[in-house]
């Protein structure tokens, strides 16, 4: 019996989601995760981005996260912010900000040379799902992003890993 790829896909991603959360009639055991690692697409990063995220008391968060493309648009961009869940402890809306260091190298066909460089800011306001002890995290936002030319409407959604 042949199965497809993107069956076999949905099965591990609902498998392995099942098997890192912890019943709703388990107490969970352990430290409180304090560490979230998460690819995001769209968000600060622009087209996409790797970020490291550590867990603060109170819901507060800082993070890092850099980005880097080299297709249709040629750019790095490496960013740091900060956000607070304003509601729940581990999933809800979440507020923030951040602040980011943009190269462009190439856009469509337009060659930048020397390199155009610049500084970008940006809010972040969505929903953000965090497991307490470990497992995969969800995140969904609008980071609308403000340059010296204006602002841009944006937005982004990741998924990760809490440990």
């Amino acid at each position: 019996m042949r199965t497809s790829v993107a069956t076999l896909g949905v099965a591990s991603a609902i498998f392995w989601n099942f098997v890192s959360t912890p019943l709703l009639a388990q107490e969970p055991r352990g430290p409180e995760a304090r560490n979230h690692i998460f690819v995001e697409l769209g968000g600060p990063g622009l087209l996409y981005s790797v970020n490291y995220e550590r867990l603060l008391s109170g819901g507060w968060n800082v993070r890092i996260g850099c980005s880097s493309a080299d297709l249709f648009i040629a750019y790095a961009s490496c960013f740091a912010g900060g956000s607070k869940l304003v509601v729940g402890r581990r999933s809800g809306l979440e507020l923030g900000a951040f602040l980011g260091l943009l190269e462009l190298r190439r856009f469509l066909f337009l060659e930048a040379d020397p390199p155009a460089t610049g500084a970008y800011a940006g809010l972040i306001a969505g929903y953000r799902y965090l497991p307490r002890i470990r497992g995969l995290s969800f995140r969904i936002s609008a980071t609308p992003l403000a340059t010296t030319e204006g602002v841009a409407p944006w937005g982004g959604i990741s998924l990760g890993y809490a440990f």
